[in-house]
Protein backbone atom coordinates (compact mmCIF):
# COMPACT_ATOMS: atom_id res chain seq x y z
CA UNK A 1 0.00 0.00 0.00
CA UNK A 2 1.17 3.63 -0.58
CA UNK A 3 1.14 5.50 2.61
CA UNK A 4 3.26 8.81 1.30
CA UNK A 5 -0.57 9.94 -0.68
CA UNK A 6 -0.21 12.27 -3.40
CA UNK A 7 -3.69 13.15 -4.38
CA UNK A 8 -6.52 16.10 -6.09
CA UNK A 9 -8.47 18.44 -4.88
CA UNK A 10 -12.18 19.45 -6.56
CA UNK A 11 -10.52 22.47 -8.17
CA UNK A 12 -7.92 20.20 -9.90
CA UNK A 13 -8.20 19.45 -13.89
CA UNK A 14 -7.67 16.92 -16.06
CA UNK A 15 -4.30 18.23 -16.52
CA UNK A 16 -3.19 18.91 -13.47
CA UNK A 17 -4.25 14.72 -12.69
CA UNK A 18 -1.70 14.24 -15.74
CA UNK A 19 0.85 16.19 -14.69
CA UNK A 20 0.94 14.57 -11.31
CA UNK A 21 0.42 11.28 -12.79
CA UNK A 22 3.55 11.97 -14.88
CA UNK A 23 5.58 14.06 -11.96
CA UNK A 24 5.43 11.30 -9.48
CA UNK A 25 5.66 7.84 -11.68
CA UNK A 26 1.91 6.85 -10.06
CA UNK A 27 -1.17 4.90 -11.59
CA UNK A 28 -3.36 6.74 -9.68
CA UNK A 29 -4.73 9.71 -7.04
CA UNK A 30 -7.34 9.62 -5.12
CA UNK A 31 -9.74 12.98 -5.38
CA UNK A 32 -10.16 14.63 -2.11
CA UNK A 33 -12.46 16.60 -0.13
CA UNK A 34 -12.58 18.09 3.22
CA UNK A 35 -9.95 15.58 4.05
CA UNK A 36 -12.50 12.45 2.53
CA UNK A 37 -11.68 10.28 -0.56
CA UNK A 38 -14.29 11.12 -2.36
CA UNK A 39 -13.72 9.55 -6.11
CA UNK A 40 -10.01 8.57 -7.93
CA UNK A 41 -8.52 9.01 -11.28
CA UNK A 42 -6.22 6.70 -12.24
CA UNK A 43 -3.98 6.12 -15.67
CA UNK A 44 -6.60 3.61 -17.34
CA UNK A 45 -9.19 5.95 -16.97
CA UNK A 46 -6.39 8.45 -18.73
CA UNK A 47 -5.87 5.82 -21.74
CA UNK A 48 -9.79 5.39 -21.73
CA UNK A 49 -10.33 9.00 -22.26
CA UNK A 50 -7.75 9.37 -24.74
CA UNK A 51 -8.89 6.64 -27.16
CA UNK A 52 -10.03 7.43 -30.59
CA UNK A 53 -13.59 7.37 -30.23
CA UNK A 54 -15.42 9.81 -31.35
CA UNK A 55 -16.77 11.23 -27.83
CA UNK A 56 -13.47 11.39 -26.62
CA UNK A 57 -11.70 13.39 -29.46
CA UNK A 58 -12.52 16.35 -28.08
CA UNK A 59 -11.44 16.08 -24.54
CA UNK A 60 -10.40 19.67 -22.81
CA UNK A 61 -7.30 19.59 -20.37
CA UNK A 62 -9.00 22.00 -18.45
CA UNK A 63 -12.09 19.82 -17.73
CA UNK A 64 -12.36 19.59 -13.67
CA UNK A 65 -11.53 16.45 -12.14
CA UNK A 66 -14.70 15.75 -10.80
CA UNK A 67 -16.62 15.50 -13.98
CA UNK A 68 -14.16 12.44 -15.64
CA UNK A 69 -13.17 10.90 -11.86
CA UNK A 70 -14.47 7.44 -10.65
CA UNK A 71 -17.46 7.99 -7.93
CA UNK A 72 -18.59 6.72 -5.92
CA UNK A 73 -14.83 5.81 -4.68
CA UNK A 74 -14.38 1.75 -3.35
CA UNK A 75 -12.59 1.94 -0.03
CA UNK A 76 -10.97 -0.83 2.05
CA UNK A 77 -9.77 -0.89 5.79
CA UNK A 78 -6.72 -0.69 6.78
CA UNK A 79 -7.23 -3.82 9.22
CA UNK A 80 -9.21 -5.80 5.86
CA UNK A 81 -7.23 -8.61 4.47
CA UNK A 82 -5.23 -8.40 1.39
CA UNK A 83 -7.63 -11.54 0.26
CA UNK A 84 -10.94 -9.31 0.82
CA UNK A 85 -9.22 -6.47 -1.28
CA UNK A 86 -7.85 -8.95 -3.87
CA UNK A 87 -11.94 -10.50 -4.06
CA UNK A 88 -12.78 -6.74 -4.35
CA UNK A 89 -10.67 -5.53 -6.95
CA UNK A 90 -11.45 -8.75 -9.09
CA UNK A 91 -15.53 -8.29 -8.49
CA UNK A 92 -15.74 -4.85 -9.78
CA UNK A 93 -12.63 -5.03 -12.44
CA UNK A 94 -10.60 -2.09 -10.27
CA UNK A 95 -6.74 -2.02 -10.08
CA UNK A 96 -6.81 0.09 -7.06
CA UNK A 97 -9.07 0.65 -3.48
CA UNK A 98 -8.75 3.97 -1.65
CA UNK A 99 -7.93 2.71 1.98
CA UNK A 100 -8.86 3.97 5.05
CA UNK A 101 -9.05 4.09 8.90
CA UNK A 102 -11.67 3.45 11.26
CA UNK A 103 -12.78 6.80 10.89
CA UNK A 104 -13.16 6.99 7.21
CA UNK A 105 -9.75 8.71 7.13
CA UNK A 106 -7.38 8.62 3.33
CA UNK A 107 -4.48 6.69 4.88
CA UNK A 108 -3.38 5.23 1.55
CA UNK A 109 -3.66 3.40 -2.00
CA UNK A 110 -3.73 0.10 -2.54
CA UNK A 111 -2.94 -1.14 -6.27
CA UNK A 112 -3.40 -4.82 -7.67
CA UNK A 113 0.47 -4.29 -7.87
CA UNK A 114 1.00 -3.88 -4.71
CA UNK A 115 -1.53 -7.10 -3.80
CA UNK A 116 1.02 -8.87 -6.65
CA UNK A 117 4.05 -8.11 -4.40
CA UNK A 118 3.00 -9.36 -1.35
CA UNK A 119 1.53 -12.67 -2.49
CA UNK A 120 4.53 -13.68 -4.27
CA UNK A 121 6.51 -12.79 -0.79
CA UNK A 122 4.30 -14.91 1.03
Amino acid sequence: MTKNIISLKTTDTLIDASKLLKKHNISSLPVVDKGKAIGIITTTDMMNMSSLSEENKHIDPWTPITDIMTHPVVTILEEDSLKKASQMMQSKSFHHLIVLNNNGDLTGVLSSLDLARAFLKD
